[in-house]
């Protein structure tokens, strides 16, 4: 009994450690508790642990192997233990790059599990739907997550692990579920910082930049990213350093920071080379934005098309299911005049089997109004301007309307085009990205009309650090409670407090919060997400 109950206390030391992201005692407080126990449910128990922290921190094939492996040892004692550990190699083989894998694995643990409304099955559904849709079961894959999703935000997500609920807010933003990814990821961010889990909080902050780059919340994103790549290298996690990365360079490349995105490019790149991982995608996409709006379209296919082409052999030759990239891909063949790939020109014009989600149907429906006619592009833009708008992602929207008013200027309809570009160019302005608010400009300039440039936003005076700070406190939080949250000293939260408010030209909190809502920084209304009307 003593030694049952010394691995007992070691398995929650260890966890412990993980959250607090010190990893290498929690792996050595696990080897320990191993050593210590012969009971097999508490063994599964710290197998599995140990998985999920090769899995988090790139080391998707170890992870993969002891997790597969462990699960069947324990198949017949716990199924549902082992149906969690399955989806968890599931996801290891996600990260792989192999998503057949990951599918028989996830379908392995399906069939494995003993109890139905459970955590297990909850987990289970989660990964395994991720897995099919990413092998182009789209419609499947996209009921099994959102099914899971829903669990998630009630009662019964309570009792999940945070990475899980990240997980679920991820596949909510993909899905084009803004807002209830946003309340979800609030509700997890909120509670890691409660807690102190430093170890918890990358992968969280990489969750919310991803859903703010959509939405079109760039300076958040930003700052999210920025704080992830801190405390990611704090906790010595390549991995998801590595990922946070990849959103600074997103964000980057939209507003033609050219040198900082190759850097940060780069450095992405250079981590990814020493993980267990397949390449990270989000620098292939975040590359080819960066020349596409530097006006050089065949660099832009160079990055592009490798990765695109990746994810649509995946998806089973379904293009419109591959990345929210596509549209670049596309529109980088049509301004280089090359021929779009046969293949994927056939995709694209086969139905999507995702058709009950805005954002995919709005990214065919823009690649379509790209390529199409003079009699088809009017309906395909139109149609592509409505669902962007509906799914809430303003770039992708002035995006379409840029290439709408480019085309309908082209056609002889400069009146008509105005209308487009000057939207296009209102938001480009918003979001600071400047290459594609100059070729907007330019746009405008030809159809006859003088542009005024607006000024700078003052978020962008900020570095990312104040701009963190700035953020929580604007929300209304006091400097101790700011530097709980952010993990750093009251001293360092008043420091760079004052020189937010020297930078920004305010005096007190009432007014930097005035000032935040303004530049559309904080959320004043959690009902007045993207996609969902706001509650009085």
């Amino acid at each position: 009994p003593e030694e049952a109950a010394r691995g007992e206390r070691l398995f929650a030391a260890a966890d412990a450690a993980r959250q607090g992201g010190r990893t290498e005692q929690a792996l050595r407080l696990l080897a320990a508790a191993l050593e210590c126990t012969s009971d097999s449910r508490l063994r599964g128990a710290i197998q599995h642990a140990r998985g999920r922290i090769e899995l988090f921190r790139g080391r998707a094939q170890t992870a993969r192997e002891l997790l597969a492996t462990e699960a069947a040892n324990v198949e017949s004692l716990d199924p549902d233990l082992a149906a969690s550990m399955l989806a968890d190699a599931a996801l290891a083989a996600l990260l792989a790059g192999d998503a057949e894998g990951a599918v028989e694995i996830g379908r392995r643990g399906q069939r494995a599990m003993w109890a139905q409304g459970g955590v297990a099955e909850l987990i289970t559904k989660l990964i395994l739907g991720t897995a099919l849709y990413r092998v182009g079961q789209a419609h499947e894959g996209l009921q099994l997550v959102l099914s899971a999703a829903a669990i998630t935000e009630g009662e019964h997500g309570r009792r999940l692990e945070a990475e899980y609920l990240v997980h679920a807010a991820h596949v909510l933003t993909w899905a084009g579920e803004h807002g209830r990814a946003r309340v979800l990821l609030r509700r997890v961010i909120d509670e890691i910082r409660t807690a102190g889990a430093l170890g918890l909080l990358p992968f969280a902050l990489y969750a919310s930049s991803g859903l703010d780059i959509r939405t079109g919340r760039w300076t958040s994103a930003y700052a999210d990213a920025s704080e992830a790549v801190r405390l990611a290298s704090d906790t010595d996690n390549p991995f998801w350093r590595c990922h946070a990365l990849g959103c600074l360079a997103l964000v980057e490349a939209g507003q033609g920071r050219e040198e900082e995105c190759r850097a940060h490019a780069f450095e992405a790149l250079a981590l990814a080379g020493s993980l267990d991982t397949e390449y990270p995608r989000e620098i292939g996409d975040a590359l080819g934005l960066l020349e596409l709006g530097l006006g050089r379209p065949d660099e832009a296919i160079g990055h592009l098309e490798p990765v695109t082409r990746i994810t649509v052999e995946e998806a089973g030759g379904q293009p419109v299911l591959a990345r929210a990239s596509l549209p670049d891909l596309v529109e980088a063949y049509v301004w280089s005049g090359r021929p779009l790939p046969k293949e994927m020109l056939a995709g694209l014009a086969a139905p999507a089997e995702a058709a009950e989600s805005a954002s995919f149907c709005a990214l065919a429906e823009r690649c379509r109004g790209l390529l199409a006619g003079d009699e088809e592009f009017d309906a395909r833009f139109a149609e592509a301007l409505r669902l962007y708008e509906f799914a809430g992602m303003p770039f992708a929207t002035a995006r379409t309307a840029l290439s709408y008013g480019e085309r309908l200027r082209r056609s002889g309809r400069r009146v008509e085009s105005r209308v487009q570009l000057r939207a296009a160019l209102e938001t480009f302005l918003r979001l600071g990205a400047q290459p594609w608010a100059e070729r907007a400009e330019r746009e405008l300039g030809a159809t006859g009309e003088t542009v005024r440039r607006r000024d700078a936003s003052a978020a962008e005076e900020l570095t990312p650090q104040e701009l963190q700070i700035a953020l929580v406190v604007a929300r209304g939080a006091t400097n101790r409670e700011a530097g709980t949250a952010l993990f750093v000293s009251p001293k360092t939260v008043e420091y760079h407090l004052s020189r937010v408010y020297r930078k920004l030209g305010v005096r007190s909190r009432t007014e930097l919060a005035r000032l935040a809502a303004d530049e559309e920084l904080v959320l004043q209304d959690e009902g007045s997400l993207a996609g969902e009307p706001a509650r009085s």
